[in-house]
């Protein structure tokens, strides 16, 4: 559940806040094996990141808040909205989820190249092995080295 839902808001802040380091200040886990519902509170730079991530629930929400010193955004991806320092906007395009597989599909078959290369693709994961495993520092700049 975690590498299925929660890669992808690890990657969408790390794609927002670059840092070697990532601190894991808690975590918690329900279910077994798979998790099945993941809390984490990360400090990337500086910056706090609240990951929530459930198959738990009948409720869907895609749900990210990013709150920075002098800006805040919050997102909601099913209902395709930004909201940018009060402002709401509406998001234009194909569903996230068809646009990913769709994607995918296509860079089997050689027609585009990965949005995601493999550097951010190993620091996102080694994010996610480090919340599965409580470590409480994670060195990215050390993964490729």
């Amino acid at each position: 559940m975690l590498l299925d839902l929660g890669i992808h808001d690890i990657d969408l802040v790390l794609s927002m806040v670059y840092s070697d380091e990532v601190k894991i200040i808690g975590r918690l886990l329900r279910g077994g094996n798979p998790v099945s519902t993941a809390w984490a509170l990360l400090d990337i730079d500086e910056t706090m990141y609240v990951l929530h991530a459930s198959w738990d629930y009948e409720v869907r929400i895609r749900r990210m808040i990013l709150t920075l010193r002098n800006r805040h955004y919050e997102v909601d991806l099913l209902n395709k909205s930004l909201i940018r320092d009060g402002s709401r906007h509406m998001i234009e395009g194909m569903d996230q989820l068809r646009q990913e597989l769709t994607h995918a599909l296509n860079v089997i078959r050689g027609i585009e190249e990965p949005v995601i290369d493999i550097i951010n693709a190993i620091r996102t994961l080694a994010i996610v092995e480090g919340i599965i495993s409580n470590k409480s520092v994670i060195n990215l700049g050390e993964l490729l080295s």
